[in-house]
């Protein structure tokens, strides 16, 4: 299979909220993320081409943002469903890209303080 992602994944463990065009609300967990996608562990099985609202709340040395991000699903698995971002505002890129670096081990990319004062929210 072809890789078509243009950003680095990164192993997380975020709580997830996805609420759905037909109003359909739902929890799961991120298990990877980038600044261009997220997927996240659920029960909900869904066609692709489907919109979501996903929120995650997370947790850097600069505060606790919870992250409100529209994401179309691009593909779906046994356990769960692969969502591209589309729109992120400046706050949820700044997020994500710390995000990325920090735990991908590239420290001279985050934002001090140190990478040990992080924690992810679950």
């Amino acid at each position: 299979m072809m890789e078509h992602r243009l950003s680095r994944r990164v192993d997380i463990a975020i709580s997830a909220g996805l609420r759905f065009a037909d109003g359909t609300a739902v929890m799961g967990l991120a298990t990877n993320i980038s600044t261009g996608g997220v997927f996240v562990t659920t029960s909900v099985h869904l066609a692709k081409h489907h919109y979501a609202d996903l929120v995650m709340r997370v947790v850097t040395p600069r505060g606790e943002p919870t992250l409100r991000m529209s994401a179309l699903v691009v593909h779906r698995h046994s356990s769960g469903i692969g969502l591209m971002f589309r729109r992120l505002d400046e706050q949820a890129m700044q997020t994500l890209s710390w995000l990325v670096a920090f735990l991908s081990g590239q420290p001279q990319h985050a934002p001090r303080p140190a990478r040990e004062a992080a924690r992810l929210t679950t």
